[in-house]
């Protein structure tokens, strides 16, 4: 599989932009590689427009962070991706519309995240667990954290820097408080004896690795002469 496109400086019809093959003025993704071995890319404002097949048979890729907002996807711009994709961008963005229409899961990098409440819907509930509760059995198998920086500081509920089924055993717990109790209901953070943590949106940097198999995309003069050489031989 291929794991990384190259194409000549001399090429008027394609251009190479982070390892994609890309329109000439690099607005517009033709193709991914779809043997790169990466979980996660973050597409420049630069990039438009996502083409038809563009990600298709990705399987590696668990991430796609898209800059601009109004980047146009076209209807099978994504296809026979990785089970575990998610989509990131801001709430009022194309990004979240392609998810949406084609089931895909979207991660809000503008949402307001609040301890406990990694979904950002403002109640920490059993909804809340179960993210949790998916993300640690997600990396305990290998794959990546699918949280933004936001979501894993509401995640870590025990504030010990990891995700796991504590933090889980920890939102249920505060859920059936919360929706049990005849009193004023106290925040996760103080049911829990913890510091409220201050929260800081920053968006995941991509986890590379370098590429090992690419393709070069010749010049038309170069494609042209190999073809006369056929033609004489």
């Amino acid at each position: 599989n291929v794991t990384a496109f190259v194409v000549s400086e001399t090429n008027t019809n394609f251009s190479a932009v982070d390892g994609m093959l890309c329109s000439a003025d690099g607005s517009t993704i033709v193709k991914y590689p779809a043997g790169a071995n990466i979980d996660y890319i973050e597409l420049p404002e630069t990039i438009t427009s996502i083409a038809d097949y563009a990600f298709e048979n990705a399987v590696n890729l668990e991430g796609i962070l898209a800059s601009n907002d109004e980047t146009a996807f076209a209807v099978n711009a994504i296809v026979n991706p990785s089970n575990y994709l998610v989509l990131y961008g801001n709430s009022e963005s194309t990004t979240k519309n392609f998810a949406s229409f084609n089931g895909i899961e979207f991660i809000a990098l503008d949402a307001d995240y609040a301890f406990g409440d990694v979904n950002a819907d403002g109640a920490v509930d059993a909804a809340d667990a179960s993210s949790i509760l998916t993300v640690y059995a997600l990396t305990s198998t290998g794959h990546r954290c699918k949280y933004i920086d936001a979501q894993k500081i509401a995640a870590d509920i025990d504030l010990d820097g990891n995700i796991n089924s504590s933090d889980t055993s920890k939102v249920l717990a505060y859920y059936a408080y919360a929706s049990t109790t005849d009193e004023a209901v106290v925040s996760l953070a103080d049911f829990c004896g913890v510091d409220d943590p201050t929260f800081e949106v920053e968006i995941i940097e991509p986890e590379t690795e370098a590429p090992t198999e690419e393709i070069t995309i010749p010049s038309e003069e170069a494609t042209e002469a190999a073809t006369e050489e056929a033609a004489e031989a």
